[in-house]
């Protein structure tokens, strides 16, 4: 254990602040108060008695592998991705991820588009298709639960033939993951 970390106290101590671990596989989510992992704790307050019990929080980490293909793809700014076809008539965005997981994880996965309504979002997960086709001003939130391995994400947006409205794009936020495997 590091020498900082606090593993007795008395009720004449000041406040305690609990310390951040850190591992290569996972994220640190926080200190709970029990292994339901519920209601947080980050301190022991001055003048506390007794035993104090805590469990550690993780996140998984996973690993999103971009992939893109043609002209038209989805773009980045941090966890967002937005396709950049927009205004290019008769197009089609398109980009792939690769999620591994190290294990059993719920991710959540907000999407919008904002376009007319022959404009289309379709995203599939593992080839099977989780949004089918969304079009006009939708936004959305997938949930799914996922198994430890590699997994396939495909967004795509496509353009019709003519016309446009809104932005006329579809965004995609890829940093949702929670190990549920605790």
């Amino acid at each position: 254990m590091p020498a900082d970390v606090v593993t007795a106290y008395t009720i004449e101590d000041s406040t305690i602040t609990l310390p951040t671990p850190t591992s290569e596989e996972h994220t640190f989510a926080g200190w709970f108060t029990s292994e339901a992992l519920t209601t947080s704790k980050s301190t022991i307050a001055s003048g506390s008695t007794g035993n104090v019990e805590v469990w550690a929080g993780w996140r998984q980490v996973a690993s999103w592998t971009e992939s893109t293909k043609g002209t038209y793809y989805f773009t980045n700014s941090g966890y967002v991705w937005t396709s950049n076809n927009y205004y290019k008539n008769s197009s089609t965005a398109t980009t792939t991820w690769k999620i591994t997981l190290l294990g059993e994880a719920s991710i959540s996965i907000p999407y919008s588009i904002n376009s007319e309504s022959y404009d289309k979002l379709t995203i599939t997960l593992d080839d099977a298709i989780i949004v089918n086709g969304v079009s006009g001003y939708y936004s959305s939130t997938i949930y799914q639960k996922l198994t430890a391995g590699t997994h396939t994400l495909v967004a795509k947006y496509v353009k019709d033939v003519s016309y446009y409205s809104g932005t006329d794009r579809a965004t995609v936020t890829l940093n949702d993951i929670r190990d549920i495997s605790y």
